[in-house]
């Protein structure tokens, strides 16, 4: 077995866009090579047949995860999940690994398709059952629609040229709005506070190291701020505050993972007031202190 870390942007050139692809033929993926992202990954099997491993973060699940994956299925991994994969002789696939905290999507009504809390989790905490299974299985026709759009999207990221950024943007977009269409169903039209709701996301996405405030938040969405806390939650399954302070964390793992820089620095640099604040505030979402965290990374291979 092999265990990696693996980062989004060792991957990427300075100032790239945040996505990156592979394709393994049928047969050439290793089997049992475990990987824990730091962003989010799509994965599709095209041909054969093997076994999706996910090891669970619950420390008392001793036993990983084993689910069968066939052709047309497709994974959707949030960050911080290691998996891999078994009996891989005739696997055929590709995996679009994305950093959906850095791409600049208008979302808007995109989460009228339930495909899109999938790919773009509102949430940072999954079962062991959401992230091993499958989140649909295209037919045959639909890889036929499907695959031209993954290998042009790979062609335009292996070999970039002036205005490929913009095109890779926009076959990204289409191949999660063609997959989500394929999967709406009967549901109905988004009401407007889903994509209202967004906005107050994009405001924590962008501006978590400053003093935002829950008026603030309130007010990027046009409601008031009984309306905002009952829909944010309803869509995310926590309050505005405790995403907000989720975020800081996220932002707080990449800095003690690839920087040098002190808690306190780090602290200051995602919005906390001080180190004590920073340091309980991280335990609680986090369940370690930064400095346990930090430790810990010295004991994975790979892991700095």
């Amino acid at each position: 077995m092999y265990y990696h870390y693996w980062q989004l942007n060792e991957f990427l050139p300075e100032d790239n866009l945040p996505i990156y692809m592979n394709y393994f033929e049928p047969g050439t993926h290793p089997a049992m090579w475990f990987f824990t992202l730091d962003s989010s990954k799509l994965v599709f099997i095209i041909s054969g047949e093997g076994e999706h491993v996910v090891i669970p973060e619950d420390k008392n699940v001793k036993e990983n995860k084993y689910v069968k994956i066939k052709a047309g299925d497709v994974l959707a991994i949030p960050p911080g999940c290691t998996h891999a994969y078994y009996k891989t002789e005739n696997l055929e696939l590709y995996n679009l690994v994305y950093d959906r905290r850095k791409l600049a999507i208008p979302l808007l009504d995109g989460y009228a398709f339930p495909l899109f809390y999938k790919f773009f989790p509102l949430k940072s905490k999954f079962t062991l059952d959401e992230v091993s299974h499958p989140v649909m299985n295209l037919t045959p026709d639909e890889i036929a629609e499907i695959r031209p759009m993954l290998d042009k999207l790979l062609a335009n990221i292996s070999d970039y040229r002036p205005g490929g950024f913009y095109e890779s943007m926009s076959i990204f977009m289409r191949l999660t709005h063609s997959m989500g269409k394929m999967r709406m169903g009967d549901e109905k039209k988004a009401p407007t506070h889903q994509y209202r709701i967004g906005n107050a996301l994009f405001l924590i996405e962008r501006d978590y190291f400053k003093p935002l405030t829950l008026d603030d938040m309130a007010q990027s969405t046009n409601m008031s701020r009984r309306n905002f806390c009952r829909h944010f939650r309803r869509m995310t399954g926590t309050s505005p505050l405790q995403y907000l302070f989720q975020v800081r964390c996220t932002r707080a793992e990449e800095l003690l993972r690839n920087t040098e820089l002190s808690t306190g620095e780090i602290a200051i640099k995602c919005g906390f007031c001080d180190e004590n604040y920073f340091r309980k505030i991280f335990k609680k979402v986090k369940h370690k202190t930064p400095g346990t965290f930090r430790k810990e990374l010295q004991n994975i291979p790979g892991g700095n």
